[in-house]
């Protein structure tokens, strides 16, 4: 008997290693006495099924899993380590802080992931949730922006914060901003100033909620998003068209490949650098969240193996996305947008090819049938097999997210189905015409349909969105 070891086994012991250090914080010390014991009993276990023999064929699998399993504990560690330990009582605090990404935003303010460069009262530095009052945000801050704040200093109670590794949060109610920030916040600065700018010079007559929508939708730049927008959003069932993922990633790439027809005597390889290297600078401006990180990865595994004639499985590409998210961050894997991302895309990939299967079965005997209108009837069937095909993709990922939606948010939208059959075969126009936009000079006349269709977008949302009958309230009474 040869065991086989299979990435999946990898990845999963990398987390459970990760994830059992953080149970165990600050006793993460005990994590290899714990894998030694694991690994005897399932030794003492084997042997009577192996045999002496073949005891040794499974020692070392099994090394190997608790070797992924400290390496994702001592990553853990590292990114848990960089918290900023909250002060024993509140304090007001004066510092030098960097801005690293924006995590949520309400009608209040908004909620920052900072990084301390430079403060009296906390010179071990580390992370920290900055809390922005509306009125105090007066520009639109890139990553690694440096701020000087004054702000209360308290410890972190929310727990659905702590999970994601913020200890002390900072509720700012005075600030000012370093004139000279270095290069890479220089990069970064430009990057989120020019999405603001091609918002306004694409349609600079367009109302400003469009505006915002533009951004959000083509370039996953929400920050211009008013909280009732995201909300109807949400009540609709298509928060995901708001959320940077392989819908968006796809699109992107498609048209990349498609434009890079215009260069004439190009070997193929070469355009297939060329667009992979677009998707990458694509997703790079809209942000590199999880959901950015995990789309655009599978995609360039996909499309690798494609070309190179090693063909590879979708769940082999999921694991390898999966396994580098987080260990390029560990804390992803309380993102809610981390988990509900690669829960959609496991359902897809191990539940929606049944779904296909029945119908492709169907359609096959369907198709077999001998009628006074047989032409017709295989018209039809061709016909119907998209939105079937499309209906069946938004029932499955709907439904692997379903859990989470509930847990998180307490309401789930009976009418999803009949908004993505609405909105989602539009985004190809809406993502597609909006990157070639973006890179033009000024206004096109084709700005004016182009908008039409954004508003029409929004109308279908806002009406959708307040049809309260048709939202599932967990916990209402």
């Amino acid at each position: 008997m040869r065991p086989r070891f299979i990435l999946p086994e990898l990845v999963l012991s990398w987390l459970m290693g990760s994830l059992l250090f953080f149970v165990l914080e600050p006793t993460g010390s005990r994590i290899p006495i714990l894998e030694i014991g694991i690994a005897l009993i399932a030794l003492w276990w084997l042997k009577p099924t192996v045999g002496p023999a073949g005891i040794w064929q499974i020692i070392a699998p099994l090394l190997l899993l608790m070797a992924m399993a400290s390496w994702g504990a001592v990553r853990m560690h590292r990114a848990l380590s960089s918290a900023l330990s909250p002060p024993e009582t509140p304090r007001v605090t004066q510092s030098w802080v960097a801005i690293e990404q924006l995590e949520s935003q309400h009608a209040w303010g908004k909620n920052y992931r900072a990084r301390v460069l430079k403060s009296p009262q906390f010179p071990q530095g580390g992370q920290v949730l900055l809390a922005i009052p509306m009125d105090q945000r007066k520009d639109i801050w890139a990553p690694n922006t440096k701020l000087y704040v004054s702000a209360w200093a308290q410890t972190n109670t929310q727990r659905f914060w702590r999970l994601k590794g913020y200890k002390s949060r900072w509720r700012v109610h005075e600030l000012c901003w370093d004139d000279q920030p270095s290069a890479q916040a220089a990069l970064n600065s430009w990057t989120t100033r020019w999405v603001e700018r091609v918002g306004q010079q694409v349609g600079p007559h367009w109302p400003e909620h469009i505006k915002a929508l533009y951004r959000a939708l083509v370039w996953g730049r929400k920050q211009g998003i008013h909280p009732q927008v995201r909300q109807r959003f949400s009540q609709a069932g298509v928060s995901h068209l708001l959320a940077m993922s392989g819908l968006h990633m796809g699109l992107a790439y498609q048209w990349l490949w498609w434009v890079s027809f215009v260069f004439w005597g190009v070997s193929k390889k070469t355009r297939v650098v060329l667009a992979l290297g677009g998707l990458w600078t694509y997703a790079w401006i809209c942000g590199l969240g999880p959901s950015v990180l995990r789309a655009a990865g599978m995609i360039s595994l996909w499309i690798l193996s494609r070309h190179s004639q090693r063909p590879g499985a979708s769940r082999q590409f999921f694991w390898i996305a999966l396994w580098g998210s987080l260990i390029w961050q560990p804390l992803f894997v309380f993102q809610v947008g981390f988990q509900m991302s690669y829960c959609a895309v496991a359902a897809l990939i191990w539940v929606y090819p049944y779904w296909n299967k029945w119908w492709n079965k169907r359609w096959e005997n369907a198709a077999k049938k001998q009628t006074n209108h047989a032409v017709l009837y295989r018209g039809i069937i061709g016909l119907s097999k998209p939105i079937i095909q499309l209906m069946g993709i938004s029932l499955v990922a709907q439904l692997g997210v379903l859990p989470l939606s509930l847990y998180y948010f307490d309401t789930f939208p009976l009418h999803f189905l009949l908004a993505n059959l609405m909105l989602v075969p539009f985004m190809g126009l809406i993502i597609g015409f909006g990157l070639f936009m973006g890179l033009l000079p000024a206004e096109t006349w084709w700005a004016i349909p182009y908008g039409g269709l954004l508003e029409g977008l929004w109308a279908v949302v806002d009406y959708l969105g307040a049809q309260e009958q048709w939202v599932l309230h967990l916990g209402s009474s």
